[in-house]
């Protein structure tokens, strides 16, 4: 999650720079993290349900939310 938050907040502002208007990186889907991960895609499940996950959860909430992206990186729109 730590890598598509990088990609995300360079994609923001790479779109920002080409067309005045920031767009979000879709976050990745759960299979995808599993094949990237070489896990299957209950263990990844099971991470996200894991009440003790939560930088995990914090991180997946915080790819969707464009604008903390961007806070995080020291630019608001």
């Amino acid at each position: 999650m730590k890598e598509h938050l990088k990609a995300a907040r360079d994609h923001a502002f790479d779109t920002l720079d080409r067309t005045g208007m920031p767009q979000l990186l879709p976050r990745p889907q759960r299979d995808f993290l599993a094949k990237k991960l070489g896990v299957h895609k209950s263990s990844v499940t099971r991470a996200f349900n894991d009440r003790e996950a939560n930088e995990l959860r914090f991180l997946w909430e915080l790819a969707a939310d464009l604008d903390r992206i961007l806070e995080h990186a020291g630019c608001r729109k």
